[in-house]
């Protein structure tokens, strides 16, 4: 179970990375693109995003999709689609959807979560994982989450990685509550 809980966050972290290069939104409408991950010279992962803001609403919209491929998908079979929806305004985000769409092993998983100012509003989770598996994140941490996908925008939006280091905000992704700590480590 834990190489399982292990692959699903690196996967979905390698879905949401391609975003981190949105700063072009600023003069485009609309950014797509695509990535394949190797490992040991084999393909494994291909990404796709898409990423569309329209500057009179400040409202934005993200969507990745990834796919296992080659000699992983031996092993695992998943497929999984995410969206999210929101405003950025003066250089913050505000989520308002984040979706997920995509089967494992066979299985149909669906994710819903509705976003407040303060956090989510209202999480849909299916299949629900069953309590010996997983302990329902507390109402108490779910205050100022932010989705994967508008994280990544969030970031993008910054001036310099001190900005972006000095103002964490945790993950949530309808499953879980992530936190991550970043560090300057220089330009090249």
């Amino acid at each position: 179970m834990m190489r399982r809980s292990w692959l699903k966050r690196t996967v979905l972290f390698l879905a949401t990375l391609p975003l981190a290069a949105t700063p072009v939104l600023a003069s485009a409408q609309k950014v797509t693109g695509t990535a394949t991950v190797y490992a040991g010279g084999f393909q494994v992962v291909d990404v796709q995003w898409t990423a569309t803001f329209d500057r009179s609403t400040e409202r934005y919209r993200l969507e990745s999709g990834i796919t296992l491929k080659g000699w992983l998908e031996w092993f695992v079979d998943f497929e999984a689609r995410h969206s999210a929806e929101g405003v950025l305004r003066n250089r913050e985000v505000q989520p308002e959807t984040f979706t997920t769409r995509g089967f494992l092993n066979d299985e149909q998983r669906r994710t819903d979560v509705l976003f407040a100012d303060t956090g989510p509003l209202d999480v849909t989770v299916e299949p629900v994982d069953p309590p010996d598996v997983r302990d329902p994140v507390p109402r108490s941490a779910l205050a100022g989450t932010i989705d994967p996908l508008s994280l990544f925008l969030r970031h993008a939006a910054f001036d310099s990685a001190e900005e972006v280091c000095s103002s964490p905000r945790p993950i949530f992704d309808g499953r879980r509550v992530v936190s991550i700590t970043l560090e300057p480590m220089g330009w090249e």
